[in-house]
């Protein structure tokens, strides 16, 4: 059981750090980004470096003590780039990591009034890598092994982990050319066996039993569907009429469809595809909410809120199946209880409402949305996800989520992006 650190500060003072942090970091995205793309910038990190020190001095004043030993490690990571004047290429990550995990913890505060020690140990071990780096020439591994600690929580979700396995923090083994790939358990290659899949009648749907590719089941799915059933069509009103476009409906269908087939099929497929295809159908109707830049009113969030259920009332409409109009329902549901629309708990929730939520959120966060400067990478978004394990996701899915992430999509947008 991780150890925890009580806060005993006011907690509107605690609410108000938060926003200070997603502000602060916020503007430290863009500068980090700009010094990926673009040469070194001095001006660029001190401007990093002034947003992390205004944050030192808050939860130093708050007394949230492994808060401000994490941001004093980064600072003299900082500190570090600045002497050497360099910016190795991974290191953006690596500190859009750190900011993640950091803002993961001033939330949980907000929530709890407690510091996950275990999770600022982490991300102390993780900056130690970094400051042990000893010169120039061994940073690049540094920052390599410090992005694996990061992210350990992919790793500690994907396989049944012993009790100790925080303390293994590093996987000695990995080949540095497969690193965006080998956070993840090396052993992960033990995927749930495919039963036999057979013909289904209700579209005339035929799927070889030889497939053994969970991707390439899934777009012959997708294939046959497209030609055949009318559900799927509607998915380009959704698409067209939001900041989507046919790529996030693309997307949900070929990674759910195939973590379905990960999972043996505990949802039916073709009310698994159309589900997907009618999931945001209700936000067509309110593109003015939907494309806007600025943040949302009080009363536009509330309007988005009620797209799950105009969106399940059209799917009945259409006499959509169950686990169709579950997907369309529940996609926004959270574990804990604390989702929408109607505040779903745990298994209240259908297999196909937590599958939806998953695959949804995480290509929310790697997708273009007017309301944000920044899209996620796609190891950040994982991570994400693998955080809020039986708070907001299943775990069981998330399971699957990881294996398939590591074996199929990430290993084919490497091959598209060299």
């Amino acid at each position: 059981m991780s150890m925890k650190f009580q806060v005993e500060v006011d907690r509107e003072l605690i609410s108000e750090y938060r926003e200070q942090m997603e502000i602060a970091f916020q503007e430290a995205e863009g500068c980090i980004i700009a010094l990926e793309n673009s040469a070194f910038s001095q001006d660029d990190l001190h401007i990093i470096h002034q947003y992390f020190d205004e944050l030192w001095v808050s939860s130093t004043k708050l007394n949230l003590t492994p808060l401000s030993e994490s941001l004093d490690d980064c600072l003299k990571v900082l500190d570090l780039l600045l002497q050497w004047r360099c910016f190795p290429s991974r290191m953006s990550e690596c500190l859009l990591l750190l900011m993640d995990r950091i803002v993961h913890l001033a939330r949980d505060v907000e929530r709890s009034m407690v510091i996950d020690m275990q999770e600022t140990q982490n991300i102390l071990v993780s900056l130690q890598n970094i400051l042990m780096a000893g010169d120039v020439n061994k940073l690049d591994q540094g920052i390599e092994t410090a992005i694996q600690s990061i992210t350990q929580n992919i790793r500690q979700n994907t396989i049944a982990s012993p009790p100790d396995l925080n303390i293994d923090l590093f996987d000695t083994d990995s080949n540095e050319e497969d690193l965006n790939i080998d956070l993840f358990d090396n052993d992960s290659n033990d995927v749930p066996t495919q039963g036999d899949i057979t013909t289904n009648t209700e579209v005339e749907l035929f799927i070889p039993k030889t497939i053994s590719d969970p991707l390439i089941y899934a777009k012959e799915i997708i294939h046959e569907l497209s030609q055949n059933d009318a559900l799927m069509l509607l998915s380009t009103i959704s698409d067209g009429n939001t900041y989507q476009d046919k790529s996030h409906t693309q997307f949900l269908l070929e990674v759910g469809l195939a973590l379905n087939y990960m999972a043996d099929e505990p949802i039916n497929s073709i009310h698994l595809a159309q589900g997907i295809c009618l999931h945001d159908i209700a936000l067509a109707a309110i593109p003015d909410i939907t494309n806007k830049k600025e943040k949302l009113t009080t009363e536009e969030f509330h309007e988005i809120q009620q797209h799950p259920v105009r969106g399940a009332n059209l799917a009945m409409a259409l006499a959509a199946p169950d686990a169709a109009i579950a997907i369309v329902l529940e996609h926004h549901e959270r574990i804990d209880g604390k989702g929408y629309p109607a505040g779903l708990k745990g298994d209240q929730i259908s297999e196909a409402g937590k599958l939806g939520a998953i695959i949804d959120s995480f290509h929310a966060m790697i997708q273009y949305r007017p309301h944000k400067k920044f899209t996620r990478s796609a190891l950040r978004a994982i991570a994400e996800l693998n955080a809020c394990v039986d708070t907001q996701y299943d775990k069981s899915w998330i399971k699957l989520f990881n294996i398939f992430m590591k074996q199929h999509w990430l290993p084919n947008q490497r091959k598209i992006n060299p």
